[in-house]
């Protein structure tokens, strides 16, 4: 048929008008490769049994949902989405309790360098360090008590601020409590008496305030 002119054949819903064709309803290929309407009359794109669909483009592959959402499916269950809001990009895992996870290869081994736990509250798990720019903050929600967690050797120690003051804990009676420098323990906490160790001099011109229990002056200099 030449340009302009529309042909229907006989025996197939299908109108070929110039270089353009139309089909009236779906389209197998072989190897039962199928474009055509699902039971709600979305356009479906399936592929035989076992077999891949491939889209390999020589320049930029676009996604272009006005409804928002682009929705990850196995066998007609939603695992995940990417949603746009108010131009926000919205990454949902959408199955109950199932976490997000970043996995990589490092020098040819599979890692998992963090999972984002949704049946946990949304806790965040880094395989390696966390590392923050020379001017970040560590925050925690404004306004309500919180805890910053360090997590060792089956312990837990804790910073916890709240409305009257900032608290730094261990977990345990039977551990201490040791503030250092130069990685030497200048002051400790006893976990199990609350006695005060310190190394090195303590130097003040006044106290203020009473001093309760025990000051061992053995020591020489010290008065």
């Amino acid at each position: 048929a030449g340009s302009g002119t529309s042909v229907t054949l006989a025996d197939a819903p299908i109108t070929v008008s110039g270089s353009d064709a139309t089909f009236a309803g779906d389209v197998t290929f072989g190897d039962s490769h199928f474009i055509g309407d699902d039971a709600d009359d979305n356009l479906l794109i399936q592929s035989s049994a076992n077999e891949n669909i491939i889209i390999d483009s020589a320049d930029d592959i676009i996604l272009d949902a006005g409804g928002d959402d682009l929705r990850l499916k196995v066998s007609g269950t939603e695992y995940a989405k990417f949603n746009n809001s108010s131009s926000n990009l919205n990454i949902f895992s959408s199955i109950q309790d199932k976490a997000i996870k970043f996995i990589g290869n490092d020098n040819g081994t599979e890692i998992t360098a963090l999972t984002l736990n949704m049946a946990d509250g949304g806790d965040a798990t880094f395989a390696g360090n966390a590392g923050l720019g020379d001017a970040s903050n560590i925050s925690m929600t404004a306004g309500s008590a919180g805890q910053l967690q360090v997590l060792g050797s089956g312990y837990t120690g804790a910073i916890a601020l709240d409305g009257d003051a900032m608290h730094i804990y261990h977990n345990s009676s039977s551990r201490d409590l040791i503030l250092g420098t130069n990685e030497t323990a200048r002051l400790t906490i006893s976990g199990g008496s609350g006695n005060t160790a310190i190394t090195g001099t303590v130097t003040a011109p006044t106290f203020s305030g009473d001093l309760n229990g025990t000051i061992n002056t053995a020591t020489t200099g010290a008065t």
